[in-house]
């Protein structure tokens, strides 16, 4: 028998409403490993809309850990993107394929509801924070490193990380699960923000499987 009780999993009718109703717009800084599967997971959990930023092209070596086809080797990831989002959901993403830098970051942001970050270099991630204070926007920055420890944390509580001597575990087959496993918890803190304006921070490790929320205040 089916339990009576509501799901608090079922934010349909948790809140009343679901995401397809939802006007705000989601940009999404970095459309590697984590960006892209994030928007491809919101995308599908019903956001109509979203803006993608990327400047890179999708590489053979991306499709170990990105949503992306042998097909779409060459192309301009935001919009290879834009159009998986479209074919599987018929959300419409607006496709920036820019460099972010100090110079274009608000121009870019400008227009969003909330940002993602999930670049994978400290200077746009940097330019990408004084962006969105400045603009007064929120923002979610989400990473993970090559050691198994992953984030995801709002920008009130951030700190860019040094990165000259990071290893970029971005397109590394075994990165799957820990990547599935954050991009998971930032979809889920994504939905909370836009349906109730909660927001939680996370740190998520693969060596004991531990998703663990932080203080937000």
């Amino acid at each position: 028998m089916l339990a009576s009780a509501v799901s608090p999993f079922f934010h349909e009718q948790r809140a009343g409403r679901n995401l397809r109703e939802c006007n705000l717009r989601v940009c999404v800084v970095g459309c590697g490993a984590i960006g892209a599967n994030l928007a491809e997971t919101l995308a599908r959990m019903g956001l109509p809309q979203m803006r993608l930023i990327d400047f890179d092209r999708v590489e053979p070596r991306n499709l170990s850990t990105q949503p992306f086809w042998r097909s779409d080797v060459g192309q301009l990831k935001a919009r290879a993107l834009a159009r998986l989002l479209y074919r599987a959901t018929q959300c419409r993403a607006e496709a920036i394929a820019e460099r972010l830098t100090n110079e274009n970051a608000v121009k870019l942001l400008s227009g969003s509801n909330l940002v993602i970050d999930c670049l994978d270099n400290s200077a746009s991630r940097l330019a990408v924070q004084k962006a969105v204070r400045q603009l007064s926007l929120p923002c979610l920055h989400v990473g993970f490193s090559s050691d198994g420890y992953g984030e995801v944390i709002w920008d009130e509580h951030y700190a860019v990380p040094d990165d000259s001597h990071i290893v970029d575990p971005c397109d590394y087959p075994f990165t799957r699960p820990l990547m599935h496993l954050l991009v998971g918890v930032t979809a889920e803190t994504v939905v909370r923000f836009l349906l109730s304006g909660e927001r939680f921070n996370w740190t998520v490790t693969l060596s004991d499987m531990k998703i663990s929320p932080l203080p937000f205040r």
